[in-house]
């Protein structure tokens, strides 16, 4: 247990409550906090306000894959479609193949693909994997124009 963690504790067993407010932590009522605990809590105040505002953080949905497609040769006014999963993009990219088939205009699927993945590896913690998701799905369209 982190050092945080059993301070966190040590105030909550006082009946206390302790909570990261900004940059300020908040005791209420400190008067039930001894004067040791409240010692340890300011020594300790930058990992309290890191594991507190962890603690309070909303969880973060799922990712969801949308993808936009365009199908060749459509008529009745279907030319493609946007698409949204909760799943992988290579799924959701195999899922498209299977669907429509020859109709699935795959050099424009394949360029969404790129497209989508080079603007969320901008903004993406774990870059490996999303390389690891693109070529997948890559993979995916490939195998499709070659059938």
């Amino acid at each position: 247990m982190s050092a945080a963690a059993e301070i966190v504790r040590e105030v909550l067993a006082t009946g206390a409550t302790i909570r990261a407010d900004g940059d300020a932590l908040k005791i209420r009522p400190a008067s039930l906090v001894p004067p040791w605990l409240l010692d340890r809590v300011k020594a300790h105040k930058p990992e309290l306000l890191r594991e507190l505002t962890a603690a309070n953080d909303p969880p973060k949905p799922p990712g969801r894959a949308i993808l936009h497609f365009r199908l060749t040769g459509a008529r009745g006014g279907n030319a493609g479609g946007t698409v949204i999963a909760d799943g992988e993009v290579d799924a959701l990219v195999l899922e498209l193949v299977e669907r429509y088939g020859a109709r699935l205009d795959l050099d424009d699927l394949l360029e969404r693909v790129r497209e989508r993945f080079a603007i969320a590896s901008e903004s993406a913690p774990d870059a490996e994997a999303l390389r690891v998701a693109m070529t997948e799905a890559e993979a995916v369209i490939r195998r499709a124009m070659t059938r």
